[in-house]
């Protein structure tokens, strides 16, 4: 074309960079790609939403991801990618795909000949391994370490809005999403260790319910003793003081912080940023 793609984004702190035939999307969070590159193969290192990343040499449809890395590579036969999709199937036809570094998994995905199909980090799939070998490991929707002394452990477990159910026995995890799990079952209900990538929610005094998340809603409430949070970050810990920390409405965007004795430290507004809130 002789002109950059466009791509119409919500990009956090970070920057688009736009090359002639190659697209390259650093650190960007929650945004809308469109990007239309008609030459050469196109490259994007992104993190998008529910928007959709068209690739034209060599098709590569990129629908509904969420917070990805993207490496990915045309071979003349056409690639589809669905797998970080919220509700969507990862096929893996021709040629090899290899996603890896995302925010969400780690894809190591050789294909055979056959489809592979991957339904494991859609929003309310399972995980199928067909044809071909896929590894899936140290994803921050994908490793699981679920103990239980009596009966089978069931975890439903990679979608959006819902509550995380631990029985006797028997682990329900539903609706939940950017979570490390440790569930250890010991005959009664099993406390939720969650919304961190590889920490630990510990709840100590007072009521801490967390729902409807990905890194969404949290209505936390303190009463005297210090609530820990590990989980509103990647690398980070949301501290949480004194008073009552209200955060609401999004994913990464809108937060109401009410603090009343201390200063209510929140890191997690982006990737690699870090939201301060003072009183």
């Amino acid at each position: 074309m002789g002109q950059p793609p466009i791509i119409l984004g919500l990009s956090l702190y970070k920057t688009a960079y736009y090359h002639t035939g190659i697209v390259t999307v650093q650190d960007s969070l929650l945004s809308y790609w469109d990007c239309h590159c008609t030459r050469q193969p196109t490259i994007i290192l992104g993190l998008s939403l529910y928007g959709t990343a068209y690739y034209h040499t060599g098709i590569v449809t990129v629908r509904d991801s969420l917070l990805s890395y993207w490496d990915c590579h045309c071979t003349g036969q056409p690639t589809i990618i669905l797998g970080l999709s919220l509700y969507g199937t990862a096929y893996y036809h021709t040629g090899i795909v290899t996603v890896r570094d995302s925010l969400l998994s780690y894809w190591d995905c050789h294909c055979t000949g056959q489809p592979t199909i991957i339904l494991g980090l859609s929003l309310y799939g399972t995980a199928y391994y067909h044809t071909g070998i896929v590894t899936v490991r140290d994803s921050l929707l994908s490793y699981w370490d679920c103990h239980c002394t009596g009966q089978p452990t069931i975890i439903l477990g990679l979608s959006l809005y819902g509550t995380a159910y631990y029985h006797t026995g028997i682990v329900t995890v539903r609706d939940s999403l950017l979570s490390y799990w440790d569930c250890h079952c010991t005959g009664q209900p099993t406390i939720i260790l969650g919304l961190s990538l590889y920490g630990t929610a510990y709840y100590h005094t007072g009521i801490v319910t967390v729902r409807d998340s990905l890194l969404s809603y949290w209505d936390c409430h303190c009463t005297g003793q210090p609530t820990i949070i590990l989980g509103l970050s990647l690398y980070e810990t949301a501290y949480y003081h004194t008073g009552i920390v209200t955060v609401r409405d999004s994913l990464l965007s809108y937060w109401d912080c009410h603090c009343t004795r201390q200063p209510t430290i929140i890191l997690g507004l982006s990737l690699y940023e870090t939201a301060y809130y003072r009183p």
